[in-house]
Parts: C-alpha cells; structure tokens; sequence
C-alpha cells in the first residue's frame, strides 16, 4: 500500500505477525517447562532460607514471562489482521480502478482540420 509516505508489504507483515506468534508459543513453552523447576527447587532443598525466596523470585519470573507470552501472541494477531487490512484495501483500490466507469463517447472522429 503506497501513497501515505510509506509503503507497506501485507506479506512481510503477515510473516513478521506469524514469527511473533511463533515466539509467544516458544515463551509459553519456557513457562510450562519453569513451573517444574518451582516445583522441584520449593521441594528439594527446603532447609535452605533461601530456596523459598528463589522460588517465590523464579515464580515472578516466569508469571512475567507468561503475560510477555500473551502479549507477543496479541500483537502477532494483530500484524496478521494489519496484513488482511492492508491486502484488502489494495484489492478494493484496483477492483474499483478497473471498475470505474468510462467517461463519454472516445470514439476517433478522424484528424483535426484545424490542428497543425
């Protein structure tokens, strides 16, 4: 989509929404894999003072990671939609070029007589 300063490739978009997706399912995956971690650090070593604050911390972590997650895969979604938009406007653009109606009768009516 060309004409407003910039131009703007629907596929690349829709590629850049779909990596981002990608990642959000990668962040989700550290999440899953982390809550194990807490489980097992929490249990194993619980005479230790600090393992209870290492879990709480790790805890924190991975919450934080998990809303990252939601937020990588919300913005995905949305680069995705960008691209339909974009993709759709550009169809409506030429649909309506070719549409368009002819003006008059542009019938030739032969030379000029008074042109040089």
């Amino acid at each position: 989509m060309a004409g407003s300063g910039f131009d703007v490739v629907p596929e690349q978009v829709r590629e850049v929404g779909q990596a981002v997706v990608r990642l959000s399912q990668d962040v989700g995956s550290i999440v899953s894999a982390g809550a194990a971690t807490i489980k097992l650090a929490g249990s194993g070593n619980a005479g230790f003072l600090t393992t209870p604050a290492m879990a709480a911390l790790t805890a924190a972590h991975l919450a934080a990671l998990a809303t990252l997650g939601d937020e990588l895969d919300r913005h995905g979604q949305d680069l995705t939609g960008a691209a339909q938009t974009y993709q759709a406007v550009d169809r409506d653009q030429q649909n309506a070029a070719i549409t368009a109606a002819v003006p008059g009768d542009r019938t030739w009516s032969g030379p000029n007589p008074g042109a040089a």
